[in-house]
């Protein structure tokens, strides 16, 4: 079960922190969008098998965390 972002009050936005549990790339752009967290972790949202890294669910969880609009202001924002 994956916990509800939208549920849930963020006190200090504007710190770091590190959302993690539950994690995949069918999820981590609404979650990264819904909590503005500043990084995320993933693990068996990434396993083809228990234990077992997938190339392809790796590279599709980075994609999307990239895309996420929150990231891409981020990003901006950080190069100038």
């Amino acid at each position: 079960i994956t916990l509800d972002w939208h549920d849930l009050d963020y006190p200090g936005m504007g710190e770091r922190w590190i959302l993690a549990g539950g994690l995949s790339p069918s999820n981590v752009g609404e979650a990264i969008a819904a909590t503005a967290a500043w990084g995320v972790d993933a693990s068996s949202g990434l396993e083809s098998a228990p234990g077992v890294k997938d190339l392809d669910l790796i590279e599709a969880f980075v994609r999307v965390a990239k895309e996420t609009s929150a990231w891409e202001q981020r990003a901006s924002e950080t190069r100038t």
